[in-house]
């Protein structure tokens, strides 16, 4: 049985927090945008968001960075 502390899921904990870190900062630039244009466009970067940052284990960025590290040096702030 697998914990919480293996490397892998400290891995995948951490490309979580960084991948997250990310699309908070993304959507916050749009955001700033969509003031300057309308209330209906604010509400849409709100919608595209919430549906975003949902739950979940952030598969796609995981694969992504694992085929980096095995053809490159691993820097993953690129792939961010």
């Amino acid at each position: 049985m697998s914990s919480a502390s293996d490397p892998i899921h400290t891995l995948l904990a951490d490309i979580k927090l960084r991948v997250d870190a990310q699309l908070t900062k993304f959507f916050e630039q749009k955001r700033e945008h969509a003031r300057t244009l309308s209330a209906p466009s604010v509400e849409l970067v709100d919608a595209l968001a919430e549906f975003t940052m949902r739950g979940g284990k952030r598969t796609r960025p995981a694969i992504l960075i694992a085929g980096n590290a095995a053809v490159a040096s691993g820097d993953i702030n690129p792939l961010l």
